[in-house]
């Protein structure tokens, strides 16, 4: 996803990363309940408030989140039918995310210092690449990220935009 210097103020918080590999996609849907979603493919760019049917054909990520946004998800999508999960719940959360089964990979959950900004995709007036609907344009993005050797970014929609 492409974003415009228009940023705000990013702040630090601690969450607890949820590490989940080859998942398959019902297994990897699973964590997805209650979520809304977004992901690019050949068809362009989706937002939707329910998690998609089936696997998004030819989509590399898709980030999810649910209504009051502590639960964020980040699939990747590597060789055809398997995934790679990762989920950020608040730090002082009990339950641990649903994948209808599998656990956790070892060493996970694992306590992340994360630095979180909001954004917009681009600005509407720009023409450097194929112009994006306003429903993205005109939304504000709440971008999670977590540094380190394999940094990760998490993205969510912001509701009230």
């Amino acid at each position: 996803m492409t974003q415009t210097t228009t940023e705000t103020a990013a702040r630090t918080t601690t969450r607890l990363l949820h590490g989940y590999g080859r998942l398959t996609w019902p297994q990897a849907r699973a964590l997805l309940s209650g979520c809304a979603c977004t992901w690019t493919d050949f068809d362009g760019i989706h937002l939707q408030d329910t998690p998609p049917d089936e696997l998004p054909v030819a989509a590399t990520h898709l980030w999810a989140w649910n209504r009051t946004g502590d639960r964020l998800v980040r699939l990747r999508f590597d060789t055809p039918g398997i995934l790679y999960a990762a989920v950020l719940t608040p730090a002082d959360a009990d339950a641990v995310p649903d994948t209808a089964g599998v656990p956790p990979a070892r060493g996970f959950p694992e306590e992340v210092t994360v630095t979180e900004r909001r954004t917009i995709l681009r600005d509407p007036q720009e023409r450097s690449a194929a112009a994006l609907p306003p429903e993205f344009t005109e939304r504000t993005w709440h971008l999670v990220e977590v540094p380190g050797e394999s940094p990760l970014t998490f993205v969510r929609a912001d509701p009230d935009s």
